[in-house]
Order: C-alpha cells, then structure tokens, then sequence
C-alpha cells in the first residue's frame, strides 16, 4: 500500500515552527548562560543581598530575625521567614551569594515551566506551551534583575505552581490542599505573592462554589495557623514587622520612575510581552473567565502594576508580570492559530523569536560587559582598609566581602519607616555622623543630590548632615564614598 505524502503546506509550516522555536530556545540558552554568571558574579549586584544574608547569618547565630525596638533591637528583615531559613544553611559561607542565586535562579526556571503548563493547558497545544516557557527567559527583568538573593523569585515560584496545580488538579481535594499549601509557602517568602491563589479562588468562585469553598478553606485554615505560630515564635514582632513598619505610602513619581524604567529599557522582547498579554485576552472571550483561571491571573497581574507607587516598589515588581507575559505569549499565539490558520501562528513565532534574538545582544553585553571586577575590587578594598568604626553603607554586601561586620543600619528602608514613626530614635545616628564616626560611608547617589531610591532608603536629616560633616565624596563606579578626614599630626 503506497505511503500517502504530507502536504507540502503542512510541512513547511511544520519546519518553520521547529526553526521558530530553535531560535526562541538558542535565546533562552543564552539567557541561561547569561543568568548563570551572575549567579557566580562574586560581587553584590542588588543593594539589598547582603542585607538578607547578613538576617540569615544573625539568626543562625541566634538573634532574632524580627527585632524588638522596645528591648533595644533593630529590626533587619521585614519579609516573612522562609526564604532567611533557606539561607541559614549556608551562611558564613565563603561565596556568600552563591547559595541565594542559586535558589533564585531555580526558582525562576520553575515559573517558566509553570508558565509553560498554563499555557498548554489553556490552549491545549504543548508547542505553545513550549514557546511560553522559552520566552520567559528572554525578558531582561528575569535575567539581569532577577538572579539575586532576594525572596521575590522564589516567590513568584510558589505563587505560578499554586496557579497551575490548583487548576490541574481541581477536582481532587489533595489538589486544592496542595495549592493551599504552596500558596502559603509563596507568602511566607514574601507577603506579596497572593496572584496566583487569588486568581484560583476568582476562577472557582465563577465555575465550582463548593470547590472555591474547599480551597478558601485550605488556603485560610492554613494561613492562620502558620500566622499563629510564627506571631508566638517572633514574641508578635513578626506581623509588625512586615505589615505595620514598612508603610503604605503612593506616590505617582514613584510609578512613574519605575514605569519609565521598564518601558524605557527599549528591550525588543517587550513588545510581544506586552502584545501577548493584550491579545490573551481576546482568545479567553467571554467564556474563558470560568474555563480556567489563567485570564483572572493576566489581569491581576495588570491590576497589580498600580502597586508600583507604593513605598517599597521596586523592579521585582515585574517578576510575576513577566510570568503573565509568558502565558499571554502562548495564549496569544493559540489565538491567531484558532482564527487566522497555522501559518499566520507560524509566522507570529517566528516575529516573536527574531524580537527576542534582537534583545539578546544587549543583553549579554549588560551582562558580561556590564561588570568591572576592578571596580568591584575597589569598593571592597576601599572598606577592608577603613578604620576603625560602624560602617554605613547602601550595599552592605561588599562588607561581606570585606570581612566586615560592624554594620549600621542594615535595612536602611525599613529604619527610615521606623524613624519616621518613633519607634527607634534618628539622634543616635545623626551624632555619630557629626562626630564622624562612621569608617566609611557608601550611597548609591551624593548625600547632597540624593537619587529617589537613595531618599526613599535614608532620612533627609542624615543625608543632610553626611554632606554638612563628610568630605567630598570619591566616587568608585556610581558609588559613592564617603570617608573621614586624616587625623591631624600633633
């Protein structure tokens, strides 16, 4: 019997799939590589790693990782607890970022494989979802921002696998128990990872009231109960901590400065992103809304965006955004798939892999060509030389480095919320710098000319008073120094 021939049609269209993705995949690949040198970058790369290594190190030595002001204790930490015991393991390591990013950058391949699964379940086809998982990686929020030692990737993680077995599994009670479960975990990593439970509680609430019950019952019996024991272990700081000192303040300057952040890094990969997402919506249609939660988790994550004005925004905010893209990407291509035929999707992959290759230039040069280890090298030696005295610093990551610990103000965000209060005194401080008794002081912009991020982090009164009694600042590569004048020969 004479084998029947393939349409030539359905083969070509077939070879350029597999090219399209080849291309979105080398990408990924690059941006892998890309993320793993900032994962063995010896260098502090976001102000606050070394503020979340040294929380890990203190209580594993037995501090307190939630510091009563009242007992004469400075708070350091104000994000739950298990991302700090994920570090304790490895604090007071010789490489103290590596174990940090590399927790991040697990956890950011798993996002992309959760992103991945939504997408093909959603649209049913796992070349979409495949094309969602390798486009994750090609945003330069994920790759130049992302692979730090922060709690915010891991996050993310446990807020999109919430997302993703709550739905897969929705119709088993383990399922729902086990989307509770890392819902929460998602919370006690940082406070802010609720999308993707939230988006599973609309999506049950509209298609299964009795489900949406179950979970609302898991997720908050459980949630209350790891809330008790960690408000009776941390003597009730730890509520405080997170959600009454760091403030609620919004500004509209702040979302501005970090929306012209993101839109204005002109990287190519933003304009599928942001395409993707918007056209996700129109394949859901009306009925997609109780078909799966994946439209009620795109539009939180929109939502969301607003919180950028809030005091403590920062880029981490478009982590789980970029989670939402991948998924819109997916969506958005079974969409033009379903209404314009398989070549017009073939040919949407394929814009979306050469925008992607166009950003992967500049991206690799921010990475490999963006560090000066001797610049680096610099900072470092500049505070392992410095005399004696508390050390006052915006990155307290390169006192690590330095063998460095006697530190002031480690979360200089959260103490500014805590001055501004009362509930810790700023004279103190403000003394110490009149005397001069800080061995060095490092900012990410001039004391006289502080930058927003600089002011949202210190008190104008001490910026004001390092510029009135320090010298002139030396400035190592954007950063700078502040030290005491030599003293006089007698």
């Amino acid at each position: 019997m004479e084998r029947v021939k393939p349409a030539a049609g359905v083969f070509n269209s077939s070879l350029f799939l597999v090219i399209g993705l080849v291309v979105l995949f080398g990408v990924t690949a690059a941006a892998l590589a890309a993320a793993a040198h900032i994962v063995l970058w010896p260098y502090p790369i976001e102000h606050f790693e070394g503020g979340c290594i040294v929380a890990a190190e203190q209580w594993a030595a037995g501090g307190p990782l939630y510091g009563d002001p009242a007992a004469g204790q400075t708070p350091i930490y104000n994000y739950p607890p298990l991302y700090p015991l994920l570090l304790r393991w490895f604090a007071g390591g010789v490489r103290p970022f590596l174990p940090g990013r590399l927790i991040s950058l697990l956890a950011l391949a798993g996002a992309a494989v959760a992103a991945g699964f939504a997408a093909r379940r959603a649209t049913g086809a796992t070349t979409w979802g495949l094309a969602a998982t390798g486009f994750f990686f090609t945003l330069p929020e994920i790759d130049l921002y992302a692979v730090v030692v922060r709690a915010d990737s891991l996050a993310v993680f446990f807020s999109a696998a919430a997302l993703f077995v709550g739905w897969r599994f929705s119709s088993r009670l383990g399922g729902l128990a086990a989307a509770a479960g890392l819902g929460v975990a998602g919370w006690f990593v940082k406070q802010t990872a609720i999308l993707g439970p939230a988006a599973l509680t609309l999506w049950l609430l509209t298609s299964d009231r009795r489900r949406a019950a179950q979970f609302i019952a898991l997720y908050g019996g459980l949630m209350l109960a790891t809330l008790g024991l960690s408000e009776c272990a941390s003597h009730r700081m730890f509520l405080k901590t997170m959600l009454v000192y760091p403030g609620t303040g919004f500004t509209w300057l702040r979302m501005k400065y970090f929306v012209e952040w993101h839109l204005l890094s002109h990287s190519p990969s933003h304009v599928p992103a942001w395409a993707g997402l918007l056209a996700a919506f129109i394949g859901f249609g009306r009925g997609g809304w109780r078909a799966s939660p994946t439209p009620w988790y795109l539009a939180l994550n929109l939502a969301a965006l607003a919180l950028l004005g809030k005091e403590g925004s920062s880029r981490f905010y478009f982590i789980e955004f970029s989670v939402a893209c991948a998924i819109g990407v997916g969506v958005a291509l079974a969409t033009i798939e379903r209404g314009l035929g398989r070549w017009a999707a073939v040919a949407a992959l394929g814009v979306v892999a050469a925008l992607a290759a166009l950003a992967a230039p500049r991206l690799l040069h921010d990475v490999f060509a963006g560090r000066y280890e001797r610049v680096e090298a610099q900072r470092v030696a500049l505070l392992r030389h410095a005399g004696d005295g508390p050390l006052l610093l915006e990155n307290v990551g390169y006192a690590l480095l330095a063998g460095r610990r006697d530190l002031d103000l480690v979360n200089p965000f959260l103490l500014k919320r805590l001055f501004a209060r009362g509930v810790l005194p700023l004279a103190p401080y403000l003394e110490k710098v009149r005397q001069r008794r800080y061995a060095a002081i490092a900012l990410d912009s001039p004391a006289a000319r502080p930058s927003l991020i600089t002011a949202d982090r210190y008190p104008a009164a001490l910026l004001a008073e390092i510029a009135r009694y320090y010298p002139p600042p030396a400035n190592v590569g954007g950063m700078f120094f502040y030290l005491p004048p030599p003293a006089e020969a007698p």
